[in-house]
C-alpha cells in the first residue's frame, strides 16, 4: 500500500501537465495570424526607404493628390551643338590707361608734326637752319614711333577691341567705363580647344539663369591663357540686361559646327533651384519621385522653357513633374530629417 501512494501521485502530476499543454495548444490555434494581418495593412513596396536611391520621395496616391502634383511626358528635341566654357568679365582699367597714353602720344605727334612743318617753311626762306629742321624731324619721328608702339600694344593685349577706328575708340572706352559694354574672356576646358571661332552663343550668370545673354560678337583673343596654354575668346556684350562688374565669373555656351544635340525641353514650372543647382523631379512609378540635376543649356522659344542635353542622363520614359516640385522637395527634406529619440 505504501508503494502505491508515490506511484499514484506521479500519475496525477503527469496528467495535470498534459492538460496544461493541451489547453495552450488550442489557444495558439485560435489566435489570428499577426504576420498576415500586417501584410494586408501595409504591403511592402518594391522601392522602400531602405532600397531607394538618393533624392527619392515615396508618396501614396492620396498624398500626391493633396500636394497638387501634375506630370507630363518628357519632350524630346534637338538643339544646335554647344560647348560650355568658363570665363570672367575683364577689368577695363588697363585699356583705359593705355588709351590715355595713346591720346597723349597722339597729341605730342600732332604738335611735333606742326613744328616740323613750320621749321621746313622757315628753312625755305633761310629763316631756320638745317640743324633746326633735323631736330624737328627727329622729334616728329620719335613721337610717331611712340604712338605706333602704343597702338601695337593695344592690339596685342586687346585684339580687335583694342584697335578699332581711331575716332571710335574714345566712345568704346566710355561705354566700358559706364557699364554699357562689357568685354568677357572665356577659355575652353583643358583638352577641348575650339576648332573654329564660334559665331553665336549665350552667357549664363549665376542668379540670372532665366535671363541668358545672347552673343553675336565673338573674337579670338590675341594671347593664349597662360594656365591652360589654350587660345581664349573675347566676347563683347552691349547693353547687358543687368550689371556685369569686372571680375564677375560666368559660363558661356557657344555654338559649334557639329550635328544637332539631342535632349529635352524642360518647362520653367518644372525647374527647381536648390543648393546652387537646377533640378527636376521625375515620376518613376505611381508613387515614387526622384530628383535629378539638370543643365540649363539654352533657352527655347515660346513656352518650351530650357534645353537640357541627354548627357544629364534623364530617363526618357519617366514623367516630368511640372507642378509641385517645391512641395516634393519639402517632403524629401522632412523624410530625411533626423527624429528625436524618446527616453
Amino acid at each position: 500500500m505504501k508503494k502505491l501512494l508515490p506511484l499514484g501521485f506521479t500519475l496525477a502530476l503527469l496528467a495535470g501537465l498534459s492538460y496544461v499543454l493541451w489547453i495552450g495548444f488550442h489557444k495558439h490555434q485560435d489566435l489570428p495570424d499577426a504576420a498576415d494581418d500586417d501584410d494586408e495593412a501595409a504591403p511592402v513596396h518594391p522601392l522602400n526607404a531602405a532600397s531607394a536611391p538618393p533624392f527619392t520621395v515615396i508618396l501614396t496616391k492620396e498624398r500626391a493628390a493633396t500636394l497638387g502634383l501634375a506630370t507630363a511626358p518628357l519632350r524630346k528635341i534637338t538643339h544646335p551643338a554647344l560647348r560650355q566654357t568658363f570665363g570672367f568679365v575683364l577689368d577695363p582699367t588697363p585699356l583705359v590707361t593705355l588709351h590715355s597714353e595713346i591720346a597723349t602720344a597722339q597729341a605730342a605727334l600732332t604738335a611735333s608734326q606742326a613744328a616740323h612743318q613750320r621749321t621746313l617753311a622757315l628753312l625755305a626762306t633761310n629763316d631756320a637752319s638745317i640743324q633746326a629742321s633735323e631736330t624737328s624731324l627727329a622729334q616728329f619721328t620719335t613721337d610717331h614711333i611712340k604712338l605706333q608702339n602704343l597702338l601695337h600694344c593695344a592690339h596685342l593685349q586687346w585684339g580687335h577691341y583694342g584697335s578699332p577706328e581711331p575716332q571710335a575708340l574714345p566712345a568704346f572706352i566710355d561705354q566700358l567705363v559706364h557699364g554699357d559694354t562689357a568685354l568677357i574672356q572665356v577659355d575652353p576646358l583643358p583638352g577641348e580647344p575650339f576648332p573654329l571661332t564660334p559665331q553665336r552663343g549665350h552667357l549664363l550668370i549665376l542668379g540670372h539663369e532665366n535671363s541668358p545673354i545672347p552673343l553675336s560678337d565673338i573674337q579670338p583673343a590675341p594671347l593664349a591663357n597662360p594656365n591652360t596654354h589654350s587660345p581664349s575668346l573675347l566676347l563683347r556684350v552691349d547693353h547687358p540686361p543687368f550689371p556685369l562688374p569686372p571680375g564677375l565669373a560666368l559660363s558661356a555656351w557657344l555654338e559649334l559646327p557639329d550635328p544637332p544635340q539631342p535632349g529635352f525641353a524642360i518647362p520653367p514650372s518644372a525647374i527647381l533651384r536648390h543648393d546652387g543647382q537646377s533640378w527636376v523631379f521625375l515620376q518613376q512609378e505611381n508613387d515614387t519621385y526622384i530628383r535629378y540635376p539638370i543643365s540649363l543649356v539654352a533657352p527655347l522659344p515660346g513656352d518650351l522653357g530650357w534645353f537640357t542635353p541627354t548627357t544629364d542622363h534623364l530617363p526618357g520614359t519617366a514623367a516630368l513633374v511640372t507642378t509641385g516640385a517645391a512641395s516634393l522637395l519639402s517632403e524629401e527634406r522632412n523624410a530625411s530629417a533626423p527624429t528625436a529619440e524618446l527616453d
